[in-house]
């Protein structure tokens, strides 16, 4: 801990791998203690009830001090603003500039993300969102009718032009179907036995 200068094992600590890895990017001898965590805005110990720790660098930050400011503690996971970022786009601000977008899906997607994951624009393989623009190479499973991008499931140029003329289904629809035969033959063969 910076302050008390106390040592602590990561599971003492309570802190995840995740968290412990951010907190050696940002440096191990910045962190503080659950004793000593102070606002990483106005410094100040005080307010303890107010003070929310990042799921991610366990800094800890008022909710009166951030910008804007919130009027109590979110509900489940919170995110502060260094470690924030949309996991399908890489986007670190939520929306547009002076709009009033907030993070959706406890500080994971963007706002524009979040609707074309709800539109079911994008890719069940890595769960990232696609846009009609995008210039990637993508293909529609005949099962699900999901777009999957290419290099997700192992495409190459090659079998992408081969796929132009032949059905397509997705590591997930493919799993589906492995499980209904396994369960059409082993009914059958349930016929059989009786």
């Amino acid at each position: 801990c910076r302050n008390c200068c106390r040592g602590f094992h990561i599971k003492c600590a309570d802190i995840s791998e995740e968290v412990y890895h951010k907190i050696v990017e940002y440096g191990k001898e910045e962190w503080l203690c659950a004793e000593c965590k102070e606002c990483g805005i106005c410094r100040d110990i005080a307010n303890e009830q107010s003070l929310l720790l990042c799921d991610m660098c366990d800094r800890g930050y008022h909710t009166f001090c951030l910008d804007p400011p919130l009027s109590r503690p979110p509900g489940g996971r919170w995110v502060c603003k260094d470690c924030v970022f949309c996991h399908s786009c890489g986007a670190k601000k939520p929306g547009r500039e002076g709009t009033n977008s907030r993070w959706m899906r406890e500080y994971t997607l963007c706002r524009a993300c979040d609707k074309l994951i709800y539109e079911k624009k994008f890719c069940p393989v890595c769960k990232k969102a696609y846009r009609e623009r995008d210039n990637v190479a993508m293909v529609c499973c005949d099962g699900c009718s999901q777009w999957v991008h290419a290099t997700c499931d192992d495409i190459d140029e090659k079998k992408y032009k081969k796929l132009s003329k032949g059905s397509y289904y997705c590591p997930t629809c493919r799993q589906d179907k492995k499980v209904k035969k396994k369960k059409k033959k082993a009914s059958s063969d349930e016929e059989s036995d009786e």
